[in-house]
């Protein structure tokens, strides 16, 4: 018997009993080979992946539904909030009136000797320093 005789004969189709019988081995998985037949004549059908659509069809669906997801309106939520944002405003200082200094012209005209000019302009120099601290305070308050 000569190589193409042979596989003609084992082209030609066999009677259901023989094919039955001699159905090919599958390998499936980690599980060992199986019939790829069940006893009753039926495909075994594993539940999962269809073989042809393969892992990018699955992305497809998960795609999908997280798009859905994604895609579901609720109303929107309106929250009032208070915010507290400073104004500037034009700060006037009132500077009052200027006191009487005792080291005016007059006063030291009128000291009978340099002892009392002298007193009379240390005296004059602290209220000035007194006043001078006093409107400073009341521009840094306006700053």
């Amino acid at each position: 018997m000569n190589i193409l005789e042979s596989a003609r004969e084992n082209a030609m189709v066999k009677p259901s009993s023989q094919a039955r019988a001699e159905s090919p081995r599958v390998q499936c998985c980690d599980r060992g080979p199986t019939d790829s037949r069940s006893r009753t004549g039926r495909r075994n059908r594993r539940v999962g992946w269809p073989s042809a659509a393969g892992p990018k069809a699955g992305l497809a669906i998960l795609g999908a539904l997280a798009l859905t997801a994604c895609a579901t309106t609720s109303e929107p939520r309106i929250v009032t909030k208070e915010v507290k944002v400073p104004v500037p405003v034009a700060c006037a200082v009132s500077a009052g009136e200027d006191p009487i200094y005792p080291d005016s012209d007059e006063a030291l005209k009128a000291a009978p000797n340099v002892l009392e000019r002298v007193k009379l302009l240390a005296a004059g120099r602290l209220l000035r320093i007194a006043r001078e601290m006093e409107l400073k305070a009341a521009v840094k308050g306006c700053s």
